[in-house]
């Protein structure tokens, strides 16, 4: 069985809240983008002008994997920083996609190293995918089928992967502590 790693609800948290210590302005966006709306990397670098709604403070990913459209909402201070970056210019304007990602996971990796330590250098921007779908599911009320929504899937069974983490993550602690 496949796994992906993630970060739990304390984690992240301590994450964002360094975010600003020794990063570009621009390094913080896109992190924030990615922990705060489970896109993917390449959805990420694919963000225009016209896919922000600033009157519903959404922001709609186009072409996401499969062809999927679909609409995630953003924190006002986000959609507003986001908004100023691409008024003027696109925002990755002749860069590759690759490099862009290249440099943000480079980046993720030395704020988790800076912030939680030894132990994280393994995580990808797909975590943040994960690690945003399972605290979407612990704290709306285990709801499966708006993590599905806010992930883009098509099939009930690939968001089911994530809460299977989940699920095999509680069972570890509650047998660590059965154990002693």
């Amino acid at each position: 069985m496949r796994t992906t790693k993630h970060l739990n609800k304390i984690e992240l948290d301590k994450v964002l809240d360094h975010l600003n210590e020794n990063l570009t302005d621009f390094d913080c966006l896109m992190l924030n983008i990615l922990v705060r709306t489970g896109m993917r990397g390449e959805e990420l670098v694919r963000i225009t002008y016209d896919d922000i709604d600033t009157r519903r403070r959404t922001l709609q990913v186009r072409a996401a994997k499969g062809s999927n459209d679909r609409e995630v909402p953003l924190k006002p201070s986000i959609l507003n920083e986001l908004n100023k970056r691409l008024k003027d210019a696109p925002l990755f304007s002749g860069v590759k996609a690759s490099a862009i990602k290249a440099r943000l996971r480079k980046t993720l990796k030395r704020v988790l190293f800076r912030v939680l330590g030894e132990g994280y250098q393994d995580l990808s921007l797909h975590s943040l995918r994960a690690s945003f779908a399972l605290n979407i599911y612990s704290n709306a009320g285990h709801d499966i089928l708006l993590v599905k929504e806010l992930l883009g899937h098509k099939k009930i069974e690939s968001t089911m992967f994530y809460v299977n983490i989940s699920r095999l993550n509680d069972n570890k602690a509650k047998i660590l502590k059965a154990i002693g």
